[in-house]
């Protein structure tokens, strides 16, 4: 889906992966921007935030409950005036499932042994193969997945977590499969698979 959040009072962009110093140093100051407004936006309407993570994803629904839970938090970003923060629905939903994951979550889970034979069960649509494939890895090894979730961007934090989960993510990922997502949105498919895990005592 192609709708957008337009927040008024600040300027950032959610990028993609890129190896340039330039561009990476502005992916990241555009995810502390999104990652602080998205916990303002959870702590000022919990219950909403955890009922958007109940909708299925890529669906109106779904961007619909994004759209409606920002309207009225322009007061969660306090930047330059004048200047806009453009936001995919899909990244911020991302945001959120990490900002309510780190809100409920303050243990992370205990180190056990990495389990490559957990099950890969797949909703059978295509345009969520990158949730599949997250809640797999999420469910082979928790401790990686809490790791990155955890982990601030470009930090070396961040670059253990990612060399402990890509074999988890690669194992878990059908032949032929097109993933979707870049280390901010994996972000928030881990925490929202973790937060099923627990909220079903998995």
């Amino acid at each position: 889906m192609n709708k957008f959040v337009m927040i008024a009072s600040v300027a950032a962009s959610v990028l993609a992966l890129s190896s340039s110093p330039a561009v990476a140093q502005k992916r990241s100051d555009a995810d502390r921007v999104m990652q602080t407004y998205a916990q303002c936006v959870v702590n000022g309407r919990p219950a909403e935030a955890r009922r958007i993570l109940t909708l299925s994803p890529e669906t109106k629904e779904a961007d619909d409950a994004v759209l409606a839970i920002s309207d009225g938090r322009q007061g969660c970003l306090r930047t330059n005036a004048g200047s806009k923060l453009r936001m995919q629905t899909p990244a911020l939903r991302a945001a959120i499932a990490r900002q309510l994951y780190l809100r409920d979550v303050t243990v992370p889970p205990a180190e056990t042994t990495v389990n490559t034979s957990a099950p890969f069960t797949g909703s059978g649509k295509a345009q969520l193969v990158s949730q599949d494939v997250a809640r797999c890895a999420a469910t082979r090894d928790a401790v990686a997945a809490d790791m990155l979730i955890r982990a601030d961007v470009r930090s070396d934090a961040e670059k253990s977590a990612l060399q402990r989960l890509m074999p988890v993510i690669s194992s878990c990922t059908p032949t032929g499969a097109r993933l979707g997502f870049n280390r901010d949105t994996l972000r928030g498919h881990l925490a929202e698979a973790l937060l099923a895990a627990r909220a079903t005592g998995a």
